[in-house]
């Protein structure tokens, strides 16, 4: 496509009939359309940025909802857990096994050659590693930040 613009300057003047424009008409209308040009180039590399800022964010929003998805599963996770450890809490209601009497089970463990404190360690040995290993199930999978 011929440049308009070289154009615009032979054409003949609409005012004295010359082979060149001297008027300002034409030189004016080159003008507006350089400038236009200007803008339009300004518009598209404009266009161009806010279309990569698109992109980019579009990404981000995706890693992000990737992050909570992970995030949602891993709270999931502990969350069965921590219901595991309320469960096994539950496991020996006072209705059932009712507190003993701690000075005759001391006097009957002194008997047999055991002490209360060792039976009542070997039980809480019990307990906390069952707890433990339901937490590190729990925690096997969640990531290290």
């Amino acid at each position: 496509m011929s440049d308009i613009v070289d154009e615009l300057w032979l054409i003949g003047c609409h005012e004295n009939g010359e082979a060149r424009c001297t008027c300002g008409v034409g030189m004016d209308a080159a003008d507006e359309i350089t400038r236009l040009r200007a803008e339009n180039a300004a518009l598209e590399r404009r266009i161009d940025e806010e279309a990569a800022r698109k992109l980019n964010a579009e990404a981000e929003l995706a890693k992000a909802l990737e992050r909570v998805a992970a995030l949602t599963r891993e709270r999931d996770a502990l969350r069965e857990a921590l219901e595991r450890i309320e469960q096994w809490g539950r496991a020996y209601p006072l209705s059932v096994f009712p507190e003993p009497d701690f000075a005759k089970a001391r006097e009957a463990l002194e008997a047999a050659g055991l002490t209360l404190d060792a039976v009542s360690a070997s039980n809480m040995r019990y307990i906390v590693e069952g707890v433990s290993e339901i937490a590190r199930a729990a925690l096997k999978g969640a990531p290290n930040e």
